[in-house]
């Protein structure tokens, strides 16, 4: 057989080609991943903001993903009943300044520990732990069984934001 009719320059083109889209798809990849954290990072709830720092792109050769490795996240996208785990009941603070004092001592068991040492009596009722001191009573936790989270879905409200503008980002690679 005499000569190669030029496949050599078309294997050429083609492995040009195929760098191309490569490197296509990897801007693709990450254009849209960087969207989608964006995006969930404007939707996701904030209390502390440690959820939000959380979330974080990762790429591979031919995926993307965005996520967070924060142990209540999960919680936070889908929703969940949250039941106590070592105690009969969950203490729900009655209010942020409750909830900041909680924080502070680490549970609402040694926070109400520490009001014990300033001189408050701890008491239940309705449902509520209070504490009084000189006639003055403050509720601090509302008692549950469980609550319900409801799933806020920052997560995939991004995921459906991005791929309304796959279009454009296509346009712009």
């Amino acid at each position: 057989m005499a000569g190669t009719f030029g496949f050599d320059k078309f294997h050429k083109f083609l492995d040009r080609k195929v760098k191309e889209f490569k490197e296509k798809e990897r801007r693709f990849l990450k254009e849209t991943a960087a969207r989608a954290e964006k995006y969930a990072k404007e939707e996701v709830p904030v209390d502390t903001g440690h959820l939000r720092r959380s979330i974080k792109t990762e790429i591979g050769d031919d995926w993307s993903a965005v996520g967070t490795n924060v142990e209540y996240g999960p919680a936070q996208e889908r929703g969940a009943i949250i039941r106590p785990v070592k105690a009969k009941f969950l203490a729900i603070p009655i209010s942020k300044k409750i909830k900041k004092q909680t924080e502070k001592y680490g549970s609402p068991r040694a926070f109400i520990d520490a009001l014990k040492k300033q001189g408050y009596s701890i008491f239940v009722e309705d449902g509520v732990i209070k504490a009084s001191k000189k006639k003055k009573v403050i509720s601090l936790f509302v008692l549950r069984k469980q609550t319900k989270i409801e799933g806020k879905h920052f997560l995939e409200n991004a995921k459906i934001k991005v791929i309304q503008e796959i279009t454009e980002i296509i346009r712009g690679l």
